[in-house]
């Protein structure tokens, strides 16, 4: 059987922690898994996909974003990574995150922790986000944060603009921020005067 970790190695080294790559490349070696690293996304950070031969996708593939830091990297793929096992066990049969999920998402983000792979922050965040048994970084706001501290340009979040604040989101669409309702934010659109909630945690640049 073909060796396909030194391709695998030349295409994570720019995107992973260093410690992280014998553990990935245990995962991607045998060349049945597709990895695909893609633009920016402002709808998600990865994704993974079944083999669907008829339309073309011979084989099982994840994609990840590639603006992403090695952590967020690392834990997109990871997260990634366990839905592919989740579907190669049971299916359709389990729900996207669902308890089966869950646990295959902790064993494998276990295999990371305490050997010098994350920063000491990240690490405590995963350890306190498992206990939790959320389903993915931007589910979990303080893992999320934690994450986007080490942007190598800082990231403003709504969140952090006092009410008022005119503000403009990745899709150029412009806002002047409301109070918060639950977990959200009530918005009012600049150009039609339309209201939306919108997350706190979403990323703006702020207008005037």
């Amino acid at each position: 059987m073909k060796d396909f970790r030194p391709v695998f190695e030349r295409g994570l080294r720019p995107y992973v922690p260093p410690a992280a790559l014998p553990v990935l490349l245990e995962w991607f070696g045998a060349g049945q898994l597709q990895l695909k690293i893609t633009r920016p996304r402002n709808s998600k950070l990865g994704d993974y996909r079944p083999a669907q031969p008829k339309l073309g996708l011979v084989a099982p593939r994840i994609s990840i974003n590639g603006n992403l830091n090695a952590y967020s990297f690392l834990v997109t793929l990871t997260h990634e990574y366990a839905h592919h096992l989740i579907w190669e066990k049971y299916g359709a049969k389990a729900r996207a995150h669902g308890p089966e999920w869950q646990q295959a998402f902790r064993d494998l983000i276990n295999l990371f922790l305490g050997s010098g792979v994350f920063p000491n922050e990240i690490e405590n965040q995963l350890v306190m986000s498992m206990a939790r048994a959320k389903a993915s970084t931007c589910a979990d706001p303080d893992l999320y944060k934690a994450l986007r501290n080490y942007d190598a340009t800082p990231v403003l979040h709504l969140e952090d603009l006092p009410e008022g604040s005119s503000f403009e989101l990745a899709n150029g669409r412009a806002f002047k921020k409301g109070p918060l309702r639950r977990n959200r934010f009530l918005c009012k659109e600049l150009k039609t005067g339309l209201e939306y909630s919108v997350a706190g945690l979403a990323a703006v640049r702020l207008l005037g």
